[in-house]
């Protein structure tokens, strides 16, 4: 069993206590854990839950390193309670090219030179964003990036035309076998 929380699910009396009960013999993944530095109360509701011998679940907390970095000192029970840091490292814009052609393709479609270009220059651009950005600050770039490609047109690689393609450069009949 795995259940996926944030920070604001748990947040509140009795919050934290129900998600460990749900991820009981499974795992318990708090994204963007970092968020509970905002209530000590949350904070202190894991530590305390975590130390209960009743407590039968892996707990996962992740979040931004520079973030996680701020909220784990500000209680000592986390230090504790979470020994074993593995910190990921962000993706090279090849790997998400590659990560995007192996979706597309496992969805049935081949992907068009103009679509994988479009591909590319946004793949190099969410390369060079700073880690913990807001997503609303990306997206504004994103979209006229997209334009700029032909993303917003009738012929571009992310339009919604018909004929042999579906419109945004990606051809095929949308099945994976």
């Amino acid at each position: 069993k795995f259940v996926r929380v944030s920070a604001q699910d748990v947040q509140g009396k009795g919050k934290m206590k129900d998600a460990l009960k749900k991820a009981k013999g499974g795992t318990l993944f708090v994204d963007e854990a970092y968020g509970m530095s905002g209530s000590t109360a949350a904070t202190t509701e894991l530590v305390f839950q975590l130390q209960k011998d009743d407590c039968s679940c892996v707990v996962i907390v992740a979040g931004y390193k520079n973030k996680m970095d701020e909220w784990l000192p500000k209680n000592e029970g986390l230090f504790a309670r979470f020994p074993t840091y593995l910190e990921l490292p962000n993706y090279n814009a090849e790997q998400l090219i590659s990560i995007g052609k192996k979706f597309v393709s496992g969805q049935g479609f081949a992907i068009s030179t103009y679509a994988a270009d479009a591909l590319r220059k946004a793949a190099e651009y969410v390369t060079t964003i700073p880690s913990g950005t807001s997503p609303a600050k990306v997206a504004a770039p994103l979209r006229r990036l997209a334009a700029a490609t032909g993303g917003g047109g009738d012929d571009g690689p992310l339009s919604g035309g018909a004929g042999g393609t579906n419109g945004n450069g990606i051809s095929g009949d949308g099945t994976s076998g």
